[in-house]
């Protein structure tokens, strides 16, 4: 396999605009499609960050990322859309421990039989 691709990244003030385009190429083993050749695809990550509060004790996230396949064959289009936000707890000499939540929206293929999820979650992060 390989991937290969570019990125940027923007600051002003407390945002951050990331983005990054790749092409791959995954071996024919991992092609469920057409296991005889090996499966080509491209895809990208916009990504849109804040920070806040004293010390940027809060974060926000804005992220959309897609991936399709070279012969534009929507039907196996991915795309997904997430917010993120994180509270950094504890002392500043040490942070270490973080409240996250993430929500993405993801749909998988266009038209009528397209499938579509939205994930929730909530985690405690530990980081030493």
């Amino acid at each position: 396999f390989y991937r290969l691709g570019g990125n940027f990244s923007l600051n002003w003030n407390s945002f951050n605009l990331q983005g990054l385009a790749f092409q791959g190429v995954d071996d024919r083993a991992f092609n469920v499609f057409d296991p005889k050749t090996d499966y080509a695809f491209w895809g990208g990550v916009l990504q849109l960050d804040w920070a806040g509060l004293p010390n940027n004790r809060l974060v926000g996230s804005l992220m959309y990322n897609w991936v399709c396949p070279p012969d534009s064959e929507e039907a196996r289009r991915l795309d997904a859309f997430s917010v993120l936000g994180r509270y950094y707890l504890g002392s500043w000499l040490a942070v270490n421990v973080a409240v996250h939540a993430e929500y993405t929206h993801r749909v998988f293929g266009t038209g009528e039989y397209s499938i579509k999820d939205d994930l929730f979650t909530i985690l405690l992060d530990f980081d030493f």
